[in-house]
């Protein structure tokens, strides 16, 4: 078989690509560029080019409606068939090319339907199609050559078990999973050990940018370090600049200029709605103490407010690579004899543990303390979410404690829906919060993306650890107390702790 240069296949793409869509693909592949292309280029890359030089890492931050689905993913995955011979896949050989994208946007559908038509078109490839399945995990399988194209939600077990020379995750910097939390970390994990039988296999990260801290802004950060990394960075107007409403364009910058940067500008800017502001946050705060001791449960001042206390440990694990906490809080839920409720929570203890030297938390040592200390503050209940749940009730069995996993019922939504309870808790004051600097830093960060779920730019599992221990501390039952005990006792815990 001879080469097929990505010349060739960029010369049968339909849509048409732009100078921009070409340069990307013609460098990627390592082919000459024109004098426009290597101008673009240089703008997109900071340079300088190489011609003939293969890398095996490729990373797009290009905006919105920047040609991604319809002209970057087909053009590469048809060169890749092309040039099968080049990643030495065959029948006795045979990999599969996966693409890894959002099941909660059905992004996977929206990228098989331009990438099958691209293959369709293709006289050289469409013969060869032997299987086509169409859905949420789409494929096409081309038998006698010992290739399957796969498309596969963003799920570490969905990832696991392919044999793979070509990865391409696909708007991965808002990939989230049921929980409503960012999982990249946790599928790329499972899905890179794919790649190792081919020497020049190769990954494609293709996406908008988000915020700094995500997936490409860490190959950003990284892109001068890396000698087999290609970082590409362009906006919607050069990538695509036939392709957009002038109208559409101006109406969006109206929106803001961080607005107009993130989402076409290909920029790393925060975006979401903060959910926890400062100004909501620090009135509840606990300003001499960055944890509450057990002794302080004993206490009177503490036992007027919370007569009928329920303590609950909760533990995020965060997957393997990340990082682990705990937090440990107390709180009772009040119906008044106006039939009003009244919630009322104190978180006391977070805890985080950081991997080191590149090694996963030791997690029968971070379980072990979790659940020592929540039984030291008398602790009745542990929640956490999916993450190793069965290994969490283990310990709790262990230790006596009722477990409850969270977020198996409505994904996202009840995320959402917790961190609104402790929102509304805030702004009624009734719940107290210590001054632990990661746990505050942790929260003020999260933000709400419509539609693709709560998530913050770096770490979150010591500000998700302290969201589950209050909400849960409240949830189940209410106590009914006389009108005039409630009223004595009031909405404003953080009082007790000397605000």
């Amino acid at each position: 078989m001879s080469y097929v240069k990505m010349a060739t296949v960029l010369g049968t793409a339909d849509p048409s690509p732009s100078p921009a869509q070409s340069a990307l693909c013609l460098s990627t592949a390592g082919e000459p560029l024109t004098a426009e292309q290597l101008e673009i280029y240089l703008e997109a890359t900071d340079g300088p080019y190489i011609h003939g030089q293969f890398k095996s890492q490729i990373s797009i931050a290009s905006g919105r409606r920047g040609g991604k689905t319809e002209v970057i993913v087909p053009a590469h995955v048809r060169w890749a068939l092309h040039n099968r011979q080049m990643f030495n896949v065959s029948p006795t050989r045979p990999a599969c090319i996966l693409i890894v994208s959002n099941t909660i946007r059905h992004q996977s559908r929206k990228t098989y339907q331009p990438l099958r038509a691209a293959i369709m078109r293709d006289p050289d490839l469409a013969p060869f199609v032997s299987r086509d399945l169409a859905g949420d995990e789409s494929s096409l399988e081309f038998e006698t050559w010992g290739i399957s194209i796969r498309c596969v939600p963003n799920n570490p077990r969905a990832v696991r078990g392919y044999t793979a020379f070509m990865l391409i995750y696909e708007e991965c910097d808002f990939w989230i999973d049921s929980d409503g939390q960012g999982n990249f970390d946790a599928v790329s994990e499972a899905a890179e050990p794919a790649l190792a039988t081919f020497d020049r296999a190769l990954t494609l990260k293709i996406s908008s940018p988000a915020g700094p801290g995500s997936p490409l802004h860490k190959d950003f950060e990284r892109r001068h370090q890396d000698p087999d990394l290609l970082f590409w960075q362009l906006g919607s107007e050069k990538m695509n600049p036939d392709g957009l409403s002038k109208f559409r364009l101006a109406a969006a910058r109206l929106r803001g200029e961080a607005y107009y940067s993130r989402e076409y500008g290909a920029q790393f800017v925060e975006g979401g709605d903060a959910l926890f502001p400062w100004a909501l946050i620090e009135p509840c705060i606990d300003k001499e103490s960055t944890e509450t001791p057990p002794a302080r449960l004993s206490d009177r001042e503490f036992q007027i407010v919370f007569d009928a206390p329920k303590v609950v440990l909760a533990i995020d694990m965060g997957g393997r690579v990340d990082a682990c906490a705990f937090a440990v809080a107390v709180g009772q839920r009040l119906v008044r004899a106006d039939e009003r409720e009244i919630p009322s929570a104190a978180l006391l203890k977070v805890e985080q543990w950081k991997p080191q030297a590149g090694s996963p938390v030791d997690t029968p040592a971070f379980l072990t303390r979790a659940f020592q200390v929540g039984r030291s503050y008398g602790a009745t209940v542990v929640v956490s979410d999916r993450v190793d749940s069965t290994f969490v009730e283990s310990y709790a069995n262990r230790f006596g404690m009722e477990y409850r996993k969270q977020t198996t019922v409505g994904g996202a939504a009840d995320v959402r829906e917790r961190y609104y309870m402790l929102k509304e808790m805030l702004q009624q004051k009734s719940v107290c919060l210590i001054n632990d600097s990661v746990f505050l830093e942790q929260l003020r960060r999260l933000r709400d993306f419509l539609h693709k779920g709560v998530t913050t730019s770096k770490h979150d599992d010591v500000a998700v650890s302290g969201i589950q221990a209050i909400v849960e501390t409240i949830s189940g039952p209410a106590l009914v107390k006389p009108w005039h005990y409630t009223m004595t006792v009031g909405p404003s815990v953080p009082r007790i702790f000397g605000n």
